[in-house]
């Protein structure tokens, strides 16, 4: 027969055997989650980074970055990063841009301007962004890195 003390869930029962109580066998114990491995932090852009560059449709004044009648509204998008003496081919009438470069250091020295040969370069945004995957925001243009 099978008895239950007053309190305790059937798994702690007891069996009552020649006039004593013994102890219900323990069950296994229980299994040890498994541990996940560490998430790295993301790629490593120390050796290539992929900016990709998107600017505001106005310029700070409120106008069209270049002449509807010559070019159309979009800039002509040039990169500068400094520590690594970068520049980037222009990216004509668009208001995005996407280059590769090999930066230096951890940070990445940006400067995006609007080439424009008629009322000279506009600068757009410049300032430094941590060379890490995400984005920045510089002047009228946010900044995307990843890796290559």
């Amino acid at each position: 027969t099978v008895a239950f003390c007053i309190g305790l869930a059937p798994a702690a029962a007891t069996q009552k055997q020649g006039g004593g109580l013994l102890p219900q066998p323990a069950k296994p114990a229980a299994k040890a989650p498994e541990q996940k491995p560490a998430k790295t932090a993301g790629p490593d852009l120390s050796n290539c980074v992929r900016l990709s560059v998107t600017v505001a449709r106005r310029d700070r004044n409120g106008e069209q970055w270049d002449s509807p009648i010559r070019s159309g509204p979009e800039p002509d998008i040039r990169i500068y990063e400094s520590a690594s003496g970068f520049k980037s081919r222009d990216c004509d009438n668009t208001f995005s841009c996407t280059v590769r470069l090999k930066p230096r250091g951890k940070t990445l020295n940006l400067k995006i301007v609007d080439v424009d040969t008629m009322r000279g370069d506009e600068t757009i945004g410049s300032g430094q962004c941590a060379l890490k995957p995400g984005s920045c925001r510089l002047g009228l243009a946010n900044v995307r890195l990843s890796g290559c």
